[in-house]
């Protein structure tokens, strides 16, 4: 069947967003778009967003009865996680309007420096209620856990941060355990929950403390992010890792590693999420590699290397200046996924995932 130039536009973006969903029901997809007059009448630039595409082909792609790499793993398990994807940012937005800012209890501008209303007003926000500071993807932490753990399974998150990692492992049926060092972020992190009924348990303490909180080989899943040395400076205690000059911070965080995989029974998994950040002539400190050194120094090597790419956000207002210093600017971290044990014995322990939303409001359908 022919299509014109927009349709075919349209075509093409649905193809990004859907996969093999897509091809699956090519025939029925193809006479909607014929048959659809919006797709003639908007700009170019209206028919190739995605929440345009998803409210036209939604209803006719998702088949909860189909079996693909979506309904299986939610998105398919390849090493690029595209944050960007159709598929990725509405099953997001579900659950950021279930779980709520995690910014409570933090400070604004901590990743993008001064936050006033001159740079606010500039900024390419990828949440309304980005304040400059991160948050972590609630959709990439539902993933990890659901890849990497099961049911019921002991999480432990030596840097806690924001609530969103231990309200979403709650949610999903996870026994989660979170170290934070600030009072302000735990209180915060224990009202939200508190609000959303559910009980992840916090502790306010150093994360090189571990051993006083968590028993040895207790664990089935360690998945956490550090901070990104002093990119973001969460606190100004002198124990807080992002306050510390580099060789200091990459002893400490290779103390947690050791004592997070002392924690971590055999045959596990433990996922860090890292990004690689530079030093004040520039120069890349080479974090993820010393993450991998770690691990592999502790007997732990590593068994998947996911690359996440971010939203642009930023990027664009930082790339001219970056590049005249032939700086790229970064829109991408490293998911580095470590087995401990035999990786023969995986089957034994992870079978097949449950891909559903854990968010009874929702209707399964309207995530595609």
């Amino acid at each position: 069947m022919d299509l014109n130039e927009k349709q075919q536009a349209f075509y093409n973006k649905a193809l990004e967003l859907y996969g093999d969903k897509l091809l699956k029901k090519n025939d029925v997809v193809l006479k909607i778009i014929k048959g659809n007059g919006k797709i003639d009448f908007l700009p170019l630039e209206k028919i190739t967003e995605a929440s345009f595409v998803a409210d036209v082909l939604n209803d006719i792609i998702y088949d909860p009865t189909s079996d693909n790499l979506f309904t299986r793993y939610i998105i398919p398990p390849f090493s690029i996680l595209n944050t960007n994807a159709g598929e990725w940012k509405n099953r997001r937005s579900k659950w950021d309007a279930y779980l709520g800012s995690s910014l409570v209890g933090r400070k604004e501008g901590l990743a993008y420096g001064s936050w006033d209303n001159e740079v606010k007003g500039k900024m390419f926000k990828v949440r309304e209620d980005d304040n400059g500071t991160s948050q972590f993807d609630a959709m990439l932490c539902e993933l990890l856990f659901k890849w990497f753990g099961f049911k019921g399974c002991k999480v432990l998150d030596p840097y806690a941060g924001g609530h969103t990692r231990g309200t979403v492992a709650t949610k999903i049926g996870y026994d989660y355990t979170g170290i934070d060092l600030s009072k302000e972020q735990v209180e915060a992190n224990r009202k939200r929950a508190d609000e959303l009924g559910l009980k992840p348990n916090w502790i306010n303490d150093d994360a090189q403390n571990i051993e006083l909180h968590v028993q040895p080989n207790t664990i089935d899943l360690v998945l956490t992010c550090p901070p990104y040395g002093d990119l973001e400076q969460y606190t100004d205690d002198p124990k807080d890792l992002s306050n510390m000059e580099y060789a200091d911070f990459r002893k400490a965080h290779w103390k947690i590693i050791e004592k997070a995989l002392t924690c971590l029974k055999d045959n596990r998994f433990a996922v860090y999420v890292v990004g690689d950040f530079r030093d004040e002539k520039g120069f890349y400190r080479g974090f993820t590699a010393d993450t991998i050194k770690a691990f592999e120094h502790y007997g732990v090597p590593l068994y998947n290397h996911l690359v996440l790419l971010n939203a642009v956000g930023t990027a664009s207002m930082r790339a001219n200046g970056q590049f005249r210093n032939r700086k790229m600017a970064k829109i991408h971290q490293d998911v580095l996924v470590f087995y401990k044990g035999d990786p023969t014995k995986i089957q034994e322990t992870y079978g097949d995932m449950d891909a559903s939303l854990p968010l009874p409001q929702i209707e399964q359908k309207s995530l595609f």
